[in-house]
């Protein structure tokens, strides 16, 4: 008899042990899908912050810099970039360089309040040597564009306090 009460006493002890232990895990499944549940509001606000982004990408400059990776691409993929001298450890054509060897119309190169961009310091870097480390994915060419002094506060020089 007394076999028979001490198997039946584990039994409930360990009935009660895994009953508590199902009884705990579910509390955390709730907070894992409370914690799912905030992701996808922060997915949502994601979405809106894409949204905004979208916005920006309309901006005048933002289309400079689309133009100027065309621009790029066609240099790239027609291997015409390779004569240029490098600038910053990459191949530098500047807009001037577009425009007398290119024939590439840079007259819309200007800022949002209408300051013509640095025209030998803005252009495109060609990353041959993958001077950044970056990996191009999908064979994406390794151009990257430059806008320098495209706004009043870019092009005007700033006067040194101690003088």
């Amino acid at each position: 008899m007394k076999k028979i009460s001490t198997l039946f006493l584990v039994f409930l002890l360990c009935f009660l042990l895994t009953g508590c232990a199902e009884k705990k895990d579910e509390p955390k499944k709730e907070e894992s899908s409370k914690e799912e549940h905030s992701e996808f509001d922060i997915s949502k606000k994601d979405v809106n912050l894409s949204n905004d982004k979208a916005n920006i990408d309309d901006s005048k400059v933002a289309s400079l810099y689309k133009k100027l990776i065309d621009y790029g691409n066609d240099i790239y993929i027609s291997n015409q970039h390779v004569p240029y001298p490098k600038k910053n450890n990459m191949i530098f054509i500047s807009l001037n360089d577009l425009n007398k060897n290119f024939s590439y119309d840079i007259s819309d190169f200007k800022g949002e309040d209408g300051t013509i961009c640095d025209l030998d310091n803005s252009g495109i870097y060609f990353d041959i040597d993958n001077t950044l480390n970056l990996d191009y994915l999908n064979g994406a060419p390794p151009v990257f564009p430059s806008l320098v002094g495209c706004s009043i506060e870019e092009s005007t020089p700033k006067k040194d306090k101690n003088k």
